[in-house]
């Protein structure tokens, strides 16, 4: 059953956390603790060596990921060669994380630029297929200067 719509001021009973499957698991918590200052909660390895299960913490946030278990219907965004989502991550420093991820293996999707909005922000893509969109924080702006920037290419309701 759906959670009937709270105000802004009523602490929503609701929590969502990403579950991410890659390849090399091991490699990927590392790049997330390099790269993002992650911190790593808790870890399940298989008798293999796979990890089942790994949780880590990103500001407030959490973060699951497992390796692939083709078997089980289990694979990554780099085996399917897609992606649908992207992951989205304020930090204090865009510069800097951006700066890490590059030396660390994340591609480009986007580059790091000021946006219309306030904020500074790229996207990237992770050594493990992942999308992320890193952006500095928020910058209140109204709605008059966000329609102001955007022209005509977006009806803002």
């Amino acid at each position: 059953m759906l959670q009937p719509p709270l105000d802004d001021a009523t602490p929503s009973p609701v929590k969502m956390t990403a579950y991410l499957c890659v390849e090399q698991a091991t490699r990927a918590i590392e790049f997330y603790r390099s790269v993002f200052g992650a911190t790593e909660i808790i870890r399940f390895t298989d008798p293999t060596g796979k990890v089942g299960h790994a949780e880590l913490k990103l500001g407030a946030a959490r973060l699951y990921l497992a390796d692939e278990y083709p078997d089980l219907g289990v694979v990554s965004a780099k085996r399917l060669r897609a992606n649908s989502i992207s992951m989205v991550l304020e930090v204090v420093d865009v510069d800097a994380t951006y700066r890490r991820a590059l030396n660390a293996g994340a591609t480009i999707v986007r580059e790091l630029s000021d946006q219309f909005d306030g904020r500074r922000a790229a996207t990237l893509l992770d050594p493990f297929g992942h999308r992320w969109l890193i952006s500095s924080p928020e910058v209140p702006a109204s709605k008059e200067e966000v329609r102001r920037q955007v022209g005509d290419h977006f009806v803002i309701t």
